[in-house]
């Protein structure tokens, strides 16, 4: 078993950035060979190489976290493994999955796995994925003109020519009675729609 490891790193007040190279070769006559030819689902290699890059901005961050980018590049034989992207530093934010042996082992039909989130704090949430035939969330909020606020929710997936939605819109009011009280009047409504495409 050869293997190498080469590491790169900047750390600063502004940014931590880290990249991780790896190089690993096995002989067919080695226990670790025999072993994964026998035990690990997806097979055996004679070499393998990953590459790991993770960006962090510290100076500037969303709502839970600093802003962010992994990228994660795995080869088995020359051949692609594992591709994935997750970036927050974009705007929409971005989780990108290509795995072929995986995807093939469980039965996923698409060669990726696709997801955008597009956050405008305290305003929306928007979130579209490929999985599942296709889904899309919709989430705003904002002030309306009682004083109040109006929250909405959006839920559509696509499947084999049917659109599913289902949406959710709740308004409020809190029109003051006085200095020290005020009154909260709550409507919602709730719709479910089925549209048939050709």
């Amino acid at each position: 078993v050869e293997y190498d490891t080469k590491r790169t790193s900047s750390i600063t007040g502004d940014v931590f950035e880290v990249t991780l190279d790896t190089e690993m070769t096995l002989s067919e006559k080695s226990k670790v060979y025999t072993f994964l030819k026998a035990a690990y689902p997806y097979g055996a290699f004679n070499t393998r190489s990953n590459k790991i890059h993770i960006f962090v901005d510290k100076k500037n961050r969303n709502k839970l976290a600093p802003k962010f980018k992994v990228d994660v590049h795995l080869q088995k034989d020359g051949a692609k493994a594992v591709d994935l992207t997750v970036d927050t530093t974009v705007s929409p934010y971005v989780f990108k999955l290509t795995a072929p042996n995986f995807f093939k082992r469980w039965g996923i039909q698409q060669s990726s796995v696709d997801i955008t989130a597009d956050h405008q704090i305290g305003k929306s949430l928007v979130i579209d994925a490929n999985i599942l035939g296709g889904l899309h969330l919709e989430a705003k909020r904002g002030d309306n003109a009682k004083n109040g606020r109006d929250v909405s929710l959006l839920v559509k997936k696509e499947s084999p020519n049917v659109t599913k939605s289902l949406g959710l819109q709740r308004r409020s009011t809190m029109p003051m009675n006085s200095n020290s009280s005020f009154m909260t009047n709550l409507k919602s409504t709730l719709s479910l729609y089925l549209s048939k495409t050709n």
